[in-house]
């Protein structure tokens, strides 16, 4: 990850994310719904997850200018909060009890 600490981007859009958001993103975490994920060299996060439709969502969260992406119909119909794979995708990153901290 070079020498930017992305983990307060990453707290930030866990915290942003309603209870019920957040316990459905650990299900999908705790079911290994992640079939890939790696950081660039500038600072994007870019993942591709397993959801409930047959084709995995494509998810992409830039922590340098803080916006985000993703694929599944959550995202396109509120934008104003992070969709449950979002929220997947860091966990790997912050940990499953980044609430408690």
């Amino acid at each position: 990850m070079g020498h930017y600490d992305y983990s307060k981007v990453m707290r930030a859009l866990y915290k942003q994310a309603p209870d019920r958001i957040r316990m459905r993103a650990k299900g999908y975490f705790s079911e290994d719904r992640i079939k890939s994920l790696n950081i660039t060299g500038e600072g994007v996060l870019k993942a591709r997850v397993q959801g409930t439709a047959p084709e995995p969502y494509y998810v992409e969260i830039d922590m340098k200018e803080r916006t985000r992406k993703c694929s599944c119909p959550a995202h396109h119909n509120y934008r104003d909060i992070p969709c449950k794979h979002q929220v997947l995708v860091v966990l790997p990153f912050i940990g499953t009890d980044a609430g408690r901290r």
